[in-house]
């Protein structure tokens, strides 16, 4: 017994599948920044900004502590401080994997990263939650990465 599929029946699957597939090229050309996405860009790009300018300072101090421990607990005290330089260069890359993802530039240029630690300070109390408020509360994946 077998099972015929009328030809308008295959021709209507294959429709669908090309239509399937032309959505899916647009959305994937359309990227992170859709038509649905409701954050204002440009606040959110100088927010993940200002804060890869802190992870950046991070880095480069947890590493100077790694480098400078002295004494008698110097190489365990040292390996803890590359450890939190490692973390904190894994948040550095996802801020700025996510700017590029919201067609930003992420901004590795020193300059200015040393007034960075107000920001650090600032993120250790509630600054995550005063950042989504600053984003309006509609950029979800910056708010995560925050």
């Amino acid at each position: 017994m077998t099972s015929k599929t009328s030809e308008p029946q295959k021709l209507s699957f294959l429709t669908d599948i090309k239509e399937i597939r032309r959505r899916a090229r647009q959305h994937i050309q359309d990227g992170a920044v859709t038509d649905s996405y409701k954050g204002d860009r440009t606040v959110v790009l100088r927010v993940l900004n200002e804060a890869l300018a802190t992870e950046i300072v991070c880095v480069l101090r947890y590493k100077r502590h790694h480098y400078m421990a002295k004494g008698i607990h110097s190489q365990a005290v040292a390996e803890e401080f590359l450890e939190h330089a490692a973390e904190e260069q894994g948040h550095a890359d996802q801020i700025a994997e996510r700017i590029t993802q919201l067609d930003g530039e992420p901004n590795f240029n020193p300059e200015g990263h040393a007034d960075a630690e107000p920001l650090r300070i600032r993120r250790r109390g509630n600054a995550c939650r005063n950042d989504s408020r600053r984003l309006g509360g509609r950029a979800h994946c910056g708010r995560i990465l925050l």
